[in-house]
């Protein structure tokens, strides 16, 4: 009876050594994706997307080493403290732009179509195609 529960108890730890594994890729991925869909004028909003764990980032320094702290049990927030974020996001530039900034109908002509909202869905898309369960 000891082997077979040892052997049970080494599948379970790795069975969930392998999703803490691909939780943790889950948000890297989706981190690099905002990232990369953030429009850059001087780089700051890129630079400050910042991880944390069950909270809101306290520093928004573009940390990302809570994510290889994370576990299952955990929520993994991704987030920025710039207060242009939401009109990026949600095209909510005044028409014409006060700042001078080139937009479509209010939003970023970078990121038309937001970055975070896009990059969750294609994230989900991605996975959904690909997931083995």
């Amino acid at each position: 009876m000891g082997r077979f529960s040892a052997t049970v108890g080494n599948f379970v730890d790795s069975a969930l050594l392998a999703q803490t594994q691909g939780f943790r890729k889950i948000a890297l991925d989706t981190l690099n994706k905002v990232q990369k869909k953030t429009p850059v004028d001087s780089g700051a909003l890129r630079r400050s997307w910042t991880v944390a764990l069950n909270a809101v980032p306290s520093n928004y320094d573009g940390s990302q080493i809570a994510i290889a702290q994370a576990r299952l049990s955990d929520t993994i927030v991704i987030a920025t403290d710039k207060p242009y974020a939401p009109m990026l996001e949600y095209g909510l530039y005044p028409t014409p732009s006060k700042t001078g900034k080139v937009t479509m109908q209010g939003y970023s002509s970078q990121a038309p179509r937001g970055m975070i909202r896009i990059s969750v869905d294609e994230i989900n898309a991605y996975y959904a195609q690909h997931s083995t369960l």
